[in-house]
């Protein structure tokens, strides 16, 4: 089981021994967000979860900071918007295979 990103961003900040406020001046928010993240009650936006990655020197993924769509995006295929023009000519057993695999029902699609 992956520790989730609050335990992540607890364990890096105390490595390096610094305070919650340590880390909350140095990406510029207070040092009650910080609070918050590492409890579970709020989570980092992505413009503070890019400046948590850059403080601790690691990626958004080593932090468990990726947001479920990055998540899905760089485990599996890339999104449809992604691929370049004339892809999908000849290719409807990729598209079926992206619709079931993102748990979509293909009638459902169909009558879109």
């Amino acid at each position: 089981m992956t520790k989730h990103y609050q335990m992540l961003l607890k364990q890096a900040r105390e490595e390096r021994g610094w305070s919650q406020k340590d880390v909350a001046q140095q990406i510029g928010t207070d040092p009650k967000t910080v609070s918050r993240w590492e409890r579970r009650v709020a989570s980092p936006s992505p413009y503070f979860r890019q400046k948590l990655g850059e403080l601790f020197k690691k990626s958004l993924r080593e932090l468990d900071l990726l947001n479920p769509s990055e998540r899905e995006r760089e485990d599996g295929d890339p999104p449809i918007s992604k691929l370049p023009a004339g892809s999908f000519e000849g290719c409807t057993g990729y598209l079926v295979h992206l619709f079931f695999k993102r748990g979509k029902d293909l009638k459902t699609v169909v009558r879109q």
